[in-house]
């Protein structure tokens, strides 16, 4: 799916959806490749591996293209539509100080 703001790189679900989307990062603009998770989804997935269940964005150049970012963005909704990553993209464009690296930002309720 291409809406215009976003492309679809894999199958929307309720609770993770892979797209991208452009933006400015460190003063260029960049693909991001986003992965856009619910709390309940990624920590379900861990295995019991994670005692701080907080919501984060986590940063990470790609080695094969310089001008694309990989972003994982995970927050606390209870599921993921098309409002939810319009939202998420505002956010992320929005972001002061975005770095690279992991960034929690508060802890998740369910």
């Amino acid at each position: 799916m291409n809406n215009h703001e976003y492309t679809l790189t894999g199958s929307l679900k309720p609770t993770v959806a892979s797209f991208q989307f452009q933006g400015v990062f460190e003063n260029n603009t960049i693909t991001w490749d986003a992965t856009l998770t619910t709390c309940g989804h990624y920590y379900s997935q861990m295995a019991g591996e994670a005692s701080d269940r907080t919501q984060f964005i986590e940063i990470h150049a790609d080695p094969d293209h310089s001008d694309r970012f990989r972003i994982h963005i995970c927050l606390d909704i209870p599921q993921i539509d098309h409002g939810a990553i319009l939202k998420t993209m505002i956010m992320v464009r929005q972001y002061k100080g975005l770095a690279r690296g992991k960034h929690s930002f508060r802890a998740c309720s369910h």
